[in-house]
């Protein structure tokens, strides 16, 4: 009887053992952060229609074409918040930028662990700001007009979203009209405002 004990202990011991050894080696998975889980894509938004493929050409204030143009697919992005990973998720790439709607991943002095999203419009109610700091000096931005026509190198565009952005001593307002995307931006330099894009012809790559 205490041989079939002891036979039976030294059996639970190694069980035991073996049980820690395999929590132990254990790999430890990623850390993922709350939001969309993995290949969600990123669908383009209304006043701004990043469709892979889209492109828009405009005038600057020398008269020289300026071409922004849509990634030909979506690109796949994960955003490294230090403390945890999103998923990866299906973007379209443009002007430089990851989007996520009308967001892309950016260093703010006021986040102190990765990138945030910060929003380049919001379609939302006159009067709604958004900040962040960049180095040096806070920049806002603001909804200052919406559903408004705007004329662009002779052509009348509505549903026009403004949105007003003040960094430093310098003003900017950019233009986005609904299911066309930006279509002027301004720049208010000391007394003097210059038209910086003028759009001129564009195609949206549904």
């Amino acid at each position: 009887m205490q041989s079939n004990f002891v036979h039976m202990r030294a059996i639970i011991l190694t069980a035991s053992t073996s049980l820690v050894l395999l929590i132990g080696c254990k790999k430890e998975g990623t850390n993922y952060c709350e939001g969309w889980s993995s290949g969600t894509v990123m669908e383009p938004q209304p006043y701004l229609p990043l469709f892979p493929g889209s492109h828009w050409n405009y005038l600057d204030t020398a008269n020289m074409t300026v071409t922004k143009s849509v990634s030909a697919t979506y690109v796949q992005h994960q955003i490294d918040r230090g403390t945890c990973k999103t998923h990866i998720a299906c973007v379209p790439y443009w002007d430089d930028q990851y989007w996520y709607g009308y967001t892309y991943p950016i260093y703010s002095d006021h986040v102190s662990i990765g990138p945030t999203l910060f929003a380049i419009l919001k379609d939302e109610s006159v009067g709604t700001c958004w900040w962040y700091e960049s180095p040096g000096h806070i920049i806002e931005r603001c909804v200052v007009a919406r559903d408004t026509i705007v004329e662009v190198l002779g052509v009348s565009y509505s549903h026009v979203l403004v949105i007003g952005e003040g960094y430093g001593i310098k003003l900017a307002w950019s233009y986005f009209a609904k299911d066309i995307g930006l279509i002027r931006m301004d720049c208010r330099i000391g007394n003097d405002t210059l038209q910086m894009l003028r759009l001129s012809d564009y195609h949206i790559g549904h």
